[in-house]
């Protein structure tokens, strides 16, 4: 699996550099690598939909929060650290939590059914 990840990786790297003519140290900064870890951190590590639900919350709210200059990257450090508190496995775990909430309502209104027709 690690082998197949890394040929992707080139390729795609490949493809990168093609379409930017050139590659450089400065290329990709911090910034970027920053945000793929906060993506991976905020959807859930260990999940397969948690980092992609993690990407897409933080480029939408890159792209929301564009207007704020930069307190942006500050709102969404924010957004990071109050997710990662309370939901330490990320938005996955809250969506797990949302489930089992949901599931338990549902019984409880099916018990509900049942002893008004008994």
């Amino acid at each position: 699996m690690f082998a197949l990840s890394s040929l992707l990786t080139g390729i795609a790297g490949g493809f990168y550099v093609h379409s930017l003519g050139d590659i450089s140290p400065t290329t990709l900064g911090i910034e970027p690598f920053l945000l793929t870890i906060a993506m991976m951190e905020l959807g859930g590590i260990g999940t397969f939909p948690g980092p992609i639900l993690g990407a897409a919350v933080i480029v939408f709210g890159n792209e929301f929060l564009r207007l704020a200059g930069t307190l942006r990257l500050t709102l969404l450090g924010g957004l990071i650290c109050l997710i990662i508190l309370f939901f330490p496995g990320g938005i996955m775990q809250f969506v797990d939590q949302m489930e089992a909430w949901i599931r338990v309502l549902l019984v409880k209104r099916q018990e509900k059914r049942l002893v008004k027709q008994i």
